[in-house]
């Protein structure tokens, strides 16, 4: 007879979920998705962009991997993902103010590469002059997840389903409330932030318009996904609200 491991468990649920989040999250899912596509839709004009296309890319990447995270049901996970896409935004553009890849790091030798461990010291600095507030807004949400998230503390081994610890995979994920508020609140945060960056790279892309550009139509798209967003988010702060405000409340 053959035996099922737990890791095998774990992928079923975990596939469950995947599989279900469009139904079960509707318009804050669809969110998510549309806003993180929407990294692919500008224009790279010559080489000198490739820094910002490489961070660009990891930051649509680590993107992804949160959003995932969030609908598996791994909060922590998904944070500490989310603290990567800030670092790879900041990095992205500050490429366009350096655009030599190899400021950021070196091939050696011995065909392995040094990185440059300044460059992310260098580039917070660089957006904290040139671009104040958003620096202020990427780094309230850094050190959030800093303080909270990024190691191991009673709050982070709070969000977990501890009713029983015996033989229950339930233990591996998120415990939640029947309104899934801490999930909805996650892919609402993830979608607003990266509209947040998007607009960042959009009103930055007009100062190296020689590298990289949104045109009118990419501009326009996004218009409509930001509003999108705007619009879902405020609903679910009612929501909550009235959630709140009515323990009885069944949504």
């Amino acid at each position: 007879m053959k035996q099922h491991s737990i890791l095998e468990a774990l992928s079923k649920r975990e596939h469950e979920l995947v599989k279900n989040a469009s139904k079960r999250y509707g318009e804050m899912y669809y969110n998510s998705e549309l806003s993180i596509n929407f990294f692919n839709s500008f224009s790279i004009n010559n080489e000198n962009g490739l820094p910002f296309i490489l961070f660009t890319i990891d930051l649509k990447n680590n993107l992804y991997l949160a959003l995932l995270s969030i609908i598996r049901k791994h909060a922590s996970q998904a944070l500490v993902m989310f603290r990567k896409c800030i670092e790879s935004a900041v990095l992205a553009t500050y490429g366009l103010h350096v655009q030599d890849l190899n400021y950021f790091g070196k091939i050696t030798k011995d065909k392995t590469i040094d990185i440059n461990q300044e460059t992310l010291y260098k580039a917070n600095k660089w957006i904290e002059k040139n671009y104040s507030e958003t620096s202020d807004y990427l780094k309230a949400k850094k050190d959030l997840i800093n303080s909270h998230f990024s190691h191991s503390n009673i709050l982070a081994v709070g969000i977990f389903n501890h009713n029983n610890w015996t033989e229950n995979i339930e233990t591996f994920f998120n415990k939640e409330t029947d309104f899934e508020f801490f999930t909805k609140a996650m892919l609402c945060t993830l979608a607003d932030s990266s509209c947040y960056i998007i607009n960042f790279f959009i009103r930055i892309s007009m100062r190296y318009s020689s590298i990289i550009t949104f045109n009118e139509q990419h501009k326009s798209e996004f218009k409509n996904i930001d509003l999108k967003v705007q619009q879902t988010n405020y609903n679910f702060s009612i929501l909550m609200k009235l959630y709140k405000s009515k323990s009885n409340l069944q949504i």
